[in-house]
């Protein structure tokens, strides 16, 4: 017969080597990870609105060890879009940072302290824009460390236009029980004392017009706010468009 204690005390005795193969393994890739240099984006860059057009500087100060150095290391950093976490399979078909023309770059790098300034031109608006800055160690190959650092984001603006649509809410989040109001911002104004009248609809998610209506107004200054307060009976998530004739139609979420 065979002698179950000693076959119990076996598969114990083997899943404790297999459990330390493993964690030997982990050790050793831990030991191999970059963990001495680091990597700081200046607050400086990211301390105001951007506006579109306009140089955008971006100081990196770092450090790389020289027991983490490999000839051709690169320093790089990319200006990553909006956030896709929910790709519909028809427009989009991953989870991924939308990219902005020209944010990005890389600089070669030697070891020890150093500081390089990355200059961009920031790139035309569109609705909902943002920019995060995610710079990181990379080897000659282009393979990334693994790790990197950000900051951000910064909104950046156009510098044309006539208005642009605000609320006080992050992210243009109201809860339920707040009044939601949508304010058209004036700007680049030339004719005070004009008479002016937005014009709006109200989009749920299934495209039908929850509200509309009209808001005159007189053109007084630049940043002057014209007020939308919308009452809605239902809850969700909206589209606004605003139109000025003679001016232009914007358009955003909430």
């Amino acid at each position: 017969m065979r002698d179950r204690s000693n076959a119990g005390a076996v598969w114990a005795a083997c899943v404790a080597l297999v459990a330390f193969a493993a964690c030997s393994a982990v050790g050793a890739q831990e030991a191999q990870r970059p963990v001495k240099s680091w990597i700081h984006i200046a607050h400086s860059s990211t301390s105001r609105t951007l506006v579109e057009g306009e140089r955008w500087e971006v100081p990196v100060e770092y450090y790389l060890d020289p027991s983490e150095y490999k000839e051709g290391t690169t320093l790089n950093i990319w200006g990553a879009g909006p956030w896709i976490d929910n790709p519909d399979g028809k427009y989009t078909d991953s989870r991924h940072h939308e990219s902005y023309p020209g944010l990005n770059g890389k600089v070669g790098v030697e070891p020890g302290t150093g500081r390089h300034t990355f200059t961009f031109t920031v790139p035309p608006a569109l609705p909902q824009n943002a920019v995060l800055l995610i710079v990181n160690f990379a080897d000659a190959a282009g393979r990334a460390w693994p790790w990197h650092v950000r900051r951000g984001r910064m909104w950046f603006v156009r510098k044309g236009g006539y208005f642009e649509l605000e609320t006080d809410k992050p992210g243009n989040l109201f809860t339920y029980d707040e009044p939601v109001r949508i304010v058209a911002r004036l700007k680049n104004v030339r004719a005070a004392g004009a008479q002016k009248a937005l014009a709006y609809k109200v989009y749920d998610a299934t495209g039908a017009v929850v509200a509309q209506g009209q808001a005159p107004f007189t053109v007084e200054r630049d940043g002057q706010q014209v007020p939308i307060d919308l009452t809605l009976q239902r809850r969700g998530t909206f589209l606004i468009e605003v139109e000025v004739p003679g001016w232009e139609k914007r358009e955003t979420t909430f």
